[in-house]
């Protein structure tokens, strides 16, 4: 069998176009990815916190630097507990802040368990 035989065999061309399918559906995986970590689509840091809550499950929240960090569900319940009883400006300041990077959400997330935690009972 000669090259132009084995380009025109339907065997090859069903190889070809399965290896450009797979090529597009990978770049298509890439591009959304890449698409949902643009603000076009990003969820709120409060709206991811909600969805972790929600699922049950530990999830990655995607920062506004495009840092992710996980985030398990004792502690996005502990973080919405705390906005929640902040008021609106200072819900707003601690939500951009969340957002900013995963250095301030740790800080955030150690003010939280400072001071939401309830204290250790003393014995008397």
């Amino acid at each position: 069998m000669d090259f132009k035989e084995i380009l025109g065999s339907p065997a090859f061309k069903k190889v070809l176009i399965k290896s450009l399918k797979l090529k597009t559906i990978q770049k298509l995986k890439e591009y959304k990815q890449e698409f949902v970590h643009t603000n076009f689509l990003k969820e709120s840091v409060e709206d991811e916190l909600n969805s972790i809550i929600s699922n049950g499950q530990n999830s990655a929240v995607v920062l506004d630097n495009n840092e992710s960090i996980e985030v398990d569900v004792k502690t996005a319940d502990m973080l919405l507990t705390l906005l929640n009883a902040l008021e609106d400006e200072n819900k707003q300041k601690m939500t951009e802040l969340l957002s900013s990077s995963a250095v301030n959400f740790m800080k955030v997330v150690d003010f939280a368990m400072e001071n939401l935690n309830e204290p250790e009972p003393t014995e008397e």
